[in-house]
């Protein structure tokens, strides 16, 4: 997002035309670029081989998006001065601009050849170099360019980029530092300083640098953001409390506003991302952030499309569609969905190669892969024109959310990607599964509900489980009780440390096992596990990433596997229970806190269920113990577990059953329109 290109006129005028430079100079620094080429093009008459003059006006030209009269421009300064280095690097932003990318890059490279410290040839070259994905090239090539010119912010903000591309945050953190420095009345440096804060979980340190973007004239998308951020991390229910007041007291505040959004998926995000895992019902909360945002945030008409007669359509929506959670639930579902009734449409945000990614390409009738960016997806859904359209996950990451805030669709679904309402007005259902709803489930969705009597996603069977590893093959003594945790670290409520605290206190010779994610999220938790178990907290240790073959080993290995409170597990839960491993959870009081619990209920596995911290840890420790009532739950386990993956077929016909019936009202609607219409 910081990738822009420079212009960068010749620092010294020509002697030909010297007044009418500066002239055109200035208006081109003022941001008026057809009055400076005008000057420039005046001035050419009395001086045509001002070199000078003539890349000033191919930069002029650039800059108002005309290409051809550029590429004459600057091709005549070149001819007057082959040997310029700057005239040659802006031919190549015009090669750029015409879309030959890669005669752009073979010019910069050359120019780079002759003169290794032109630091706009190299500036230019790493923007092209990040724009097709080689962020490692674009690193080195700006990690040279600020030893050039040390004191340039927008290379630094773009190194910055690079660098948290490449996973190195402490590096974008120095960087983005640096732009503030060397530009500190410009917002953007501080922008890019409080979201990488905010994903450090560091919420006081995001808010300090939002209020330095916001006193820098940051534009509403950062306001909004500084609105509706919170901590990842709460010490307790009254932080929670307090920090949801002011979130719905921040929104309050800015309805009603004059402000307008420019980019709402680059500047706002999945803003709310967090608030589901904070245990509360999101339904008003959600509602009224939907509301603010759609109001300020009018995104250009799509061109409308002559509807031909052809098959309906059901188009999927993710980001996701590949190795991750809602891959490995959706793909099963698309290759057994038939398609003697509909046309299966896919719409993949972000090209994916992996196994899942190819399979999901290959279920569909139509499938698309755009670029993680909101124009390209919305436009390849419009292009779709289907009848139906299912996002698995709203929420979850910026393209999808917001794409699901427009009507691009007769009927729009939410699924259970990401369990739990997405307050959009424009998201007509949202499917679930009786199996994992409460009775009042209803008051938790503003869509409406559609209650599978299936499950709301297909399992397969994932093969045999793995050996039972050696405890010390992770670093353990062989006589250590193994408690895993292996849920994602933003899903530990501060009401889930009693549990933890009271298994430890039971248990003298258990280990609490959690998996790390992030070194700044474990550094938040150990600190407020300290405060809140004291010397109980030195037996809670964390294990680095895994990889799958790891993970599942570590799985078996564990006595137990808990699941957390409020938001609990999915797909780990599922494999948990593939693996024959015992373990305890708690039914919430909101669907994505019941899902292991559903697990439960569909293969009798009833010694799981448990309610309070004093049960859970009692239950946990006699299922970690050998005994007749851990051996009778792994035997349940082995005997029952094929009935979440015989289910597959109910999946498949709950979901037709709901398409054929969202499919004829739509019909029925067009009908009525049709003949509602004059003639």
């Amino acid at each position: 997002s910081h990738m822009a290109a420079r212009m960068q006129r010749q620092r010294s005028p020509g002697r030909n035309g010297a007044g009418a430079e500066h002239r055109a100079a200035a208006r081109f620094a003022a941001g008026d670029h057809r009055a400076a080429a005008k000057i420039c093009r005046q001035a050419l008459k009395r001086a045509p081989r001002a070199a000078d003059l003539w890349h000033l006006l191919a930069a002029a030209e650039l800059a108002e998006g005309r290409v051809a009269p550029a590429r004459q421009a600057v091709d005549k300064a070149c001819a007057l001065s082959p040997a310029s280095g700057d005239y040659a690097n802006t031919r190549a932003l015009v090669l750029e601009h015409a879309g030959a990318f890669a005669d752009a890059e073979h010019s910069w490279r050359q120019l780079l050849d002759d003169d290794p410290d032109h630091a706009d040839a190299g500036y230019n070259l790493a923007r092209s170099y990040a724009r097709r994905g080689d962020v490692q090239a674009a690193t080195a090539l700006l990690e040279h360019v600020v030893v050039c010119r040390p004191q340039w912010a927008a290379a630094w903000l773009n190194l910055g980029e690079a660098r948290f591309e490449c996973g190195d945050e402490a590096g974008a953190e120095h960087a983005y530092g640096e732009a503030c420095r060397f530009s500190p009345k410009a917002a953007e440096g501080y922008e890019n300083l409080a979201r990488l804060r905010e994903r450090a979980g560091d919420f006081e340190g995001a808010q300090h640098w939002y209020k330095q973007a916001l006193t820098r004239a940051a534009g509403p998308g950062t306001l909004v953001r500084f609105a509706l951020s919170c901590p990842i991390f709460c010490a307790d229910q009254a932080s929670i409390d307090a920090h949801r007041a002011r979130i719905e007291g921040n929104v309050a505040a800015l309805e009603g506003q004059p402000l307008q959004l420019v980019d709402g998926p680059e500047t706002v995000g999945a803003a709310t991302f967090y608030l589901p895992y904070q245990g509360r019902n999101d339904v008003e909360l959600a509602t009224r952030v939907d509301r603010l945002l759609t109001a300020i945030w009018q995104p250009e008409p799509l061109p409308a499309r002559p509807r031909t007669k052809r098959r309906p359509r059901v188009a999927f929506v993710s980001a996701h569609f590949r190795a991750h959670t809602v891959g490995r639930f959706y793909a099963p579902l698309l290759e057994m969905l038939p398609r003697d009734e509909f046309d299966l449409a896919v719409l993949s945000v972000g090209q994916h190669d992996d196994v899942l990614a190819t399979r999901i390409a290959n279920a569909a009738n139509d499938y698309r892969a755009v670029p993680c960016a909101h124009a390209a997806a919305r436009a390849a859904l419009h292009d779709m024109d289907a009848d139906i359209v299912v996002y698995p996950d709203v929420g979850m990451e910026p393209v999808t959310s917001w794409l699901a805030s427009e009507r691009l669709a007769p009927v729009q679904c939410a699924g259970w990607g990401h369990p739990v309402t997405t307050g959009r007005a424009a998201i007509d259902h949202f499917i679930s599964s009786a199996w994992v709803e409460p009775p009042d489930a209803e008051t938790h969705y503003s869509e409406n509900l559609v209650a599978l009597t299936a499950w709301p996603a297909v399992h397969e069977d994932p093969g045999v489980p793995s050996p039972r590893p050696a405890r010390t093959t992770f670093g353990f003594a062989a006589d250590d009780r193994i408690y895993l945790c292996p849920q994602s670290l933003f899903k530990f409520h501060p009401d889930f440390d009693a549990y933890l605290g009271a298994i430890l206190d039971k248990d003298d010779d258990g280990r609490i096992v959690l998996l790390e994610s992030r070194p700044a999220w474990r550094a938040q938790l150990e600190q407020r596990f300290a405060r809140t178990l004291g010397a109980l907290a030195e037996r809670i240790c964390f294990l680095p990433y895994l990889d799958s073959d790891r993970f599942k080993a570590l799985l078996v290995a564990a006595d137990v596997v808990l699941d957390t409170l409020h938001f609990g597990g999915g797909y780990t839960s599922f494999e948990t229970l593939w693996s024959e491993v015992p373990f305890v959870t708690e039914r919430g009081r909101y669907m994505r806190g019941r899902v292991t619990a559903g697990f439960s209920d569909l293969v009798g596995a009833d010694d799981a269920l448990v309610e309070g911290a004093v049960a859970y840890a009692e239950r946990a420790v006699e299922l970690a113990t050998p005994g007749a009532r851990r051996a009778n739950f792994i035997d349940t386990l082995r005997r029952n577990k094929q009935r979440l993956v015989d289910m597959g077929p109910n999946v498949v016909a709950g979901y037709m059953n709901f398409f054929r019936g969202e499919l004829d009202t739509v019909e029925q609607r067009r009908s009525e329109s049709r003949s509602s219409r004059p003639g």
